[in-house]
């Protein structure tokens, strides 16, 4: 009873860690990937900033949490930096385990074991790295944006008088 109890939740944990990597994959990367690509898309006038006034209003979305509210950029940052962090704990883990063990010893398949959680640990982690600098390069490229168009209107005002 014990080892199906244990195998059980295991298998929960599982699922839970790939249906957390498949909200991860599908929500904080495809945002800031087709954001900066429509933002740096050249085009008409009126498309860029019609992309930007809607980058803009992604960016400042509020959300509240309880008495408190911050911004939703703010809230990707926050979770995609936690999984940065954990998919780094866990490769410096992994790495730790791989210098104590003695794979003179083990089996090929064995081998092929850890080598796998290694290699599946070292592909979260770039990705959740990844993550981290398209919000990064987001919010900087959505400020650059911003401050052009505030700087062409000015221009424009300028040029009218």
């Amino acid at each position: 009873l014990s080892l199906s109890l244990s195998a059980c939740s295991l298998f929960i944990v599982k699922v839970t860690m790939g249906a957390a990597w498949q909200w991860f994959l599908y929500t904080t990367l495809p945002l800031p990937v087709l954001l900066l690509f429509l933002l740096t898309f050249p085009g008409a006038q009126w498309v860029r900033r019609t992309v930007l006034r809607s980058t803009a209003s992604i960016m400042s979305t509020r959300v509240s949490l309880g008495s408190s509210s911050f911004r939703l950029v703010y809230a990707f940052v926050f979770v995609v930096s936690v999984v940065f962090l954990s998919c780094t704990a866990t490769c410096l883990r992994l790495q730790n385990e791989k210098d104590i063990a003695d794979e003179s010893l083990m089996s090929p398949a064995q081998r092929m074991q850890v080598l796998a959680r290694r290699w599946r640990a070292d592909r979260n982690w770039w990705i959740s790295l990844f993550a981290l600098v398209m919000w990064y390069l987001l919010a900087r490229v959505a400020a650059l944006c911003t401050k052009l168009h505030r700087l062409e209107e000015a221009q424009k005002a300028e040029k009218a008088k």
